[in-house]
């Protein structure tokens, strides 16, 4: 009897000793910050140290205000010549899961750096939770179906930034991405409609994978034909600023 009890006991003591310790070590043992995978695919005339170091710290400063101060970032930069196979390469070096990638490029409503919107649809899946292409008119609104920017949404599943607008880019305090109506815009146009309109600046292309609300869905993004960093394009999409576009 007696030494049943002590078991007893003894176990109950054990049972405590677990118990209290559990608090105790979530206090100590705290889960380490997560660090989010990014990357900037750029060709060789738009890499200059400037604008690539200023297009990283875009991301990292989105990241850091949208996700907390302690979480952390490795931005992978890839500069490239402007070939499909050059890019390719660097699509395939990319890791498989990236919070925000960055594509800046020529381009024009489909396709870019060599690539076709049929190139883009054959490229290896990547995890990605932001694209922003910074070619001049790859979001272009009036090739809204077929375009750069809603083959990448849809292959993808993720949202895209893209530019309703050629791109021109300077530098004040940040790397800075203007979009323009100007001829080469008009030209775009006018292989889909016959009368004239307003060019919206940057779009956001939701992907048709979606099964919410949101679906298949292009935003004006921002003020129209507002120039913007990298930065103010993510902040401002997530933030909420952005008006709904006709999609059909």
């Amino acid at each position: 009897m007696k030494k049943t009890f002590k078991r007893m006991l003894a176990v109950i003591f054990a049972i405590t000793m677990v118990l209290g310790l559990v608090p105790l070590l979530g206090e100590i043992v705290e889960a380490a910050p997560p660090t989010y995978e990014n990357s900037v695919i750029a060709i060789d005339q738009f890499a200059d140290q400037t604008e690539l170091v200023s297009n990283i710290n875009s991301i990292d400063n989105f990241i850091h205000d949208t996700f907390g101060k302690n979480v952390g970032t490795n931005t992978h930069p890839y500069t490239i010549a402007s070939t499909k196979k050059a890019f390719k390469d660097a699509w395939n070096r990319m890791p498989s899961k990236q919070m925000v990638v960055v594509i800046n490029t020529h381009g024009s409503p489909t396709s870019f750096c060599g690539m076709t919107t049929s190139d883009i649809k054959n490229l290896p899946y990547k995890e990605i939770s932001y694209l922003v292409i910074l070619g001049c008119n790859t979001g272009h609104y009036d090739w809204r179906t077929e375009n750069v920017a809603r083959t990448f949404a849809d292959k993808f599943r993720c949202p895209v930034i893209a530019c309703d607008g050629t791109v021109s880019s300077f530098e004040s305090t940040t790397r800075t991405y203007a979009p323009k109506a100007d001829s080469t815009w008009e030209t775009y146009c006018s292989m889909k409609r016959p009368s004239r309109r307003n060019m919206y600046g940057w779009l956001v292309y939701i992907p048709k994978s979606l099964s919410n609300y949101y679906e298949g869905r292009l935003y004006q993004l921002g003020q129209r034909g507002k120039a913007m960093s990298v930065y103010d394009m993510l902040i401002n999409y997530t933030n909420g600023n952005i008006t709904s576009l006709p999609v059909k």
